[in-house]
């Protein structure tokens, strides 16, 4: 790594903990946001995985029995769960995760970034842009789906669904940071700038993710000693580092 990538790097690392530390009263809300978020989602995944679950036993039984009188009543039961859940799922992703990528942004913008939309407007362009990503997600859960289904699991298969999730990561996670630009620049700027700027983003983007894992395996190794301090320790330590990695997203894709 060049002298000029180093100073870079170790500039944009001072920026984003700055920038932190400037909000450190602030980030309570994000930090908030962050541990309702997997919350609602149990929420969201008990209410309708039962009558999934529940529905495909139905539709097993009737299958080996050979009863097709119900099975379409069940099978509509089916898919009017699958929508309920991936329907409630984005809202609560939208609205929970969208806030945090909002504060971050605002935070973000102490270091030299100032935001001037709304929360309403950053929530419609969060939404919209999440659209598409949540569609070519879909689209890697169903070919996941039907390779197991048809027992076509190979290394090469499974190698090419984890480049094609990674990439839907990493070009969402970019396109995030670039709402002021509105819905569509974002996404297309996006493939832009990750794109031209990879060998730049993404040694970053991984650094911030390795840091990531560092704490996470901290948090849940603290679990031997007790669950209770696993969770203050998720809540004082890694929720506020993925804040930090959000900023510093931010200030990345900034200089890129």
């Amino acid at each position: 790594m060049k002298k000029d990538s180093i100073d870079a790097f170790v500039k944009e690392l001072s920026q984003s903990v700055k920038a932190v530390r400037h909000n450190k009263y602030l980030i309570v809300f994000p930090v908030l946001l962050d541990f309702l978020f997997p919350i609602a989602y149990g929420f969201i995944a008990a209410y309708f995985g039962g009558s999934i679950i529940d529905g495909l036993y139905s539709l097993g039984a009737s299958m080996l029995q050979a009863e097709t009188s119900g099975m379409t009543d069940t099978a509509r039961g089916i898919i009017y769960a699958l929508i309920g859940f991936a329907a409630a799922s984005y809202a609560a992703y939208v609205l929970l995760q969208g806030l945090s990528w909002k504060y971050s942004s605002v935070f973000s913008g102490m270091s030299g970034r100032k935001s001037t939309m709304s929360i309403l407007v950053y929530l419609k362009r969060f939404a919209a842009v999440n659209l598409l990503w949540f569609a070519l997600i879909s689209l890697h859960s169903t070919a996941s789906f039907l390779i197991d289904y048809h027992d076509l699991r190979s290394s090469f298969l499974s190698a090419l669904l984890y480049i094609y999730l990674a990439a839907l990561v990493y070009f969402a996670l970019i396109s995030y940071t670039l709402l002021d630009k509105g819905s569509y620049r974002a996404v297309s700027q996006s493939f832009i700038k990750g794109f031209n700027n990879a060998v730049r983003i993404l040694p970053r983007m991984l650094f911030a993710a390795a840091v990531l894992v560092i704490v996470n395996y901290a948090v849940i190794s603290s679990a031997m000693i007790s669950r209770n301090i696993m969770i203050i320790m998720g809540v004082i330590l890694l929720l506020p580092i993925v804040t930090w990695a959000r900023v510093y997203l931010h200030i990345v894709i900034k200089n890129a």
